[in-house]
């Protein structure tokens, strides 16, 4: 789901690939403020997450 910030701006996604779970939650933490945060433990999930179109690009 896009979600409009208040001046009518898409919120964009970032997507946040580390195989440690601590590291994806710290970068998570920090970024989910200004964006919508993914995240993926390793590159196969990331490119699996990339490849569907359920959440990057709807």
């Amino acid at each position: 789901m896009k979600e409009k910030l208040r001046n009518n701006q898409v919120r964009r996604r970032v997507l946040v690939v580390d195989d440690e779970m601590i590291n994806r939650e710290i970068l998570s933490n920090m970024l989910s403020t200004d964006y919508d945060v993914v995240c993926a433990a390793n590159g196969q999930e990331a490119v699996d997450i990339l490849k569907s179109d359920t959440v990057f690009f709807r």
